[in-house]
């Protein structure tokens, strides 16, 4: 099997990335974060934002709404640091 620069980078990289990752933490967020919804059509992508329907929102993405699966994984951070600190540090 030959050894592609690509392979060669990317496993230690994820090595890295799964060692570094707090799994508690990530745990305690999971529980406090509710599942994706359903995107299949775009009326049900655009349920996800808070913006006012009034107007049209093209933001480029540098100043942006975040969707519901977004404010509920912050809110969950949140949740979870407020419950357990420890799990942050």
């Amino acid at each position: 099997m030959a050894l592609s620069r690509r392979h060669l980078l990317a496993a230690p990289a994820a090595l890295a990335a799964t060692a570094l990752l707090p799994g508690p933490l990530l745990a305690a967020v999971a529980a406090q974060t509710s599942t994706l919804p359903d995107l299949s059509d775009w009326e049900a992508v655009r349920a996800q934002f808070a913006l006012d329907p009034a107007y049209l929102h093209f933001a480029s993405f540098f100043i942006a709404s975040h969707p519901t699966p977004v404010r509920e994984a912050l809110e969950g951070y949140r949740r979870a640091m407020d419950a357990n600190p420890f799990l942050v540090v």
